[in-house]
C-alpha cells in the first residue's frame, strides 16, 4: 500500500454518535431540564419499592403457607407443597428480578445525580442526551426515553489511496476500489474491538442453572432438563468460539492498518471494509452499525 498522509480532528472517545448522527455540541442544562432531572431522580424510589416487594412478598407468603401447614393439630401437607412451589418461584424468578430492579434503580439515581452535578447536555442532530444516565432530554415529546450513545472514530477528512480492483462476493461484479490507511483514532478503536472479552457476566446465571439441571439429570432426576442444560452449554461454547474467531481476524485487520474503499453506485452508497475479515467499516462515510457499541457511562466525551 502506498504511503500517504492523513489527519483527524477528534480522538476516538470524543467521536460520539446517537441514532446514527454525530454529536454537534455540548451545552449547559437549562432550568427546565434540571427540574425534570430532579423529579425523575425522586421517582426512582417507586422502583426501589417495587424491587423490594418482589424480594419480600413471595418469601413472606411461603413462610405463612409453611406456618399454616403446621398448626397445633394434624399437619396439612398441601400447604407444605404450596410453600415449596412458592419458594422455588421465589428463588428462580422473584428474588433475582427484585435484586435487578433494586440495583437498576440505585444506578439510575446515581447516574441522574451525576448528571445534575455535571450540568451539561450532549446535543446531536435531532436529540439531546444526558451524558451519564443516557436519557433523552430533548425533544420534549421523547423526554425520558433511553438513548443509545455510542463511540466510533470518524473517517479522516483527508487521506491518500492506492487504487485496485475488488470483486463483489455475491454478484461477482468487478469494481474499481481503493485502499487507505486507518487514522490513529480508527486504529485505536479497531484494536479495542479486537480485544473484546470472551466471557460476559451475563452468562453466569444461565451457567449456574444449566449446571444444576445437569447434576439433577446425573442423579436420575428430570433427564429432559439435563439435556436442555447440555444444549445450553454447547450454545455458549459455540458463541465463545465465534467471538474468539472474530477477535483473531480483527487482530489481523489491526495489523494491516488499512481499509478498502468501494465507490458507491446508484443503488448502493460508498462502503469501506476491512481487508482481512471483509467486515464493513463505514457506509457513506459513517461508521458501520456494528461499531456503534455503547460507551462506558464514565466517559464524558470532552467539551
Amino acid at each position: 500500500m502506498g504511503a500517504g498522509t492523513y489527519s483527524t480532528n477528534a480522538p476516538v472517545l470524543n467521536a460520539l454518535w446517537c441514532e446514527g448522527k454525530a454529536r454537534t455540541a455540548t451545552r449547559p442544562l437549562t432550568d427546565d431540564e434540571a427540574a425534570w432531572t430532579r423529579r425523575n431522580r425522586r421517582a426512582v424510589f417507586v422502583r426501589v419499592g417495587a424491587g423490594v416487594s418482589c424480594i419480600v412478598v413471595p418469601f413472606a407468603v411461603a413462610i405463612m403457607l409453611f406456618i399454616a401447614g403446621h398448626p397445633a393439630g394434624p399437619p396439612r401437607p398441601q400447604f407444605d407443597q404450596a410453600a415449596n412451589v412458592v419458594l422455588i418461584l421465589w428463588t428462580l424468578v422473584s428474588l433475582p428480578a427484585g435484586i435487578l430492579v433494586v440495583r437498576d434503580a440505585h444506578r439510575r439515581r446515581r447516574w441522574l445525580s451525576d448528571d445534575l452535578a455535571d450540568g451539561h447536555v450532549w446535543d446531536f442532530t435531532e436529540v439531546s442526551v444526558l451524558p451519564v444516565s443516557r436519557l433523552l432530554i430533548a425533544p420534549e415529546q421523547r423526554r425520558g426515553g433511553s438513548a443509545n450513545v455510542t463511540a466510533a472514530a470518524p473517517r479522516p477528512p483527508g487521506f491518500s489511496t492506492t487504487p485496485f480492483e475488488v470483486v463483489h462476493d455475491e454478484t461477482g461484479e468487478h469494481r474499481q476500489g481503493m485502499q487507505r490507511r486507518l487514522s490513529d483514532a480508527e486504529a485505536r478503536e479497531l484494536a479495542t474491538h479486537a480485544q473484546a472479552p470472551l466471557w460476559s457476566w451475563a452468562l453466569l446465571w444461565p451457567a449456574i442453572i444449566g449446571t444444576g439441571w445437569i447434576v439433577a439429570a446425573l442423579r436420575g432426576e428430570r433427564p429432559a432438563l439435563g439435556a436442555l442444560g447440555v444444549v445450553g452449554f454447547v450454545w455458549m461454547a459455540l458463541g465463545l468460539r465465534r467471538t474468539a474467531r472474530i477477535r483473531e481476524v480483527l487482530r489481523r485487520d489491526a495489523a494491516a492498518n488499512a481499509a478498502v474503499v468501494v465507490p458507491g453506485t446508484a443503488e448502493e452508497p460508498e462502503q469501506e471494509f476491512l481487508p482481512e475479515s471483509g467486515i464493513v467499516w463505514t457506509v457513506a462515510g459513517t461508521p458501520a452499525r456494528w461499531r456503534l457499541s455503547q460507551v462506558s457511562r464514565d466517559v464524558r466525551g470532552g467539551p
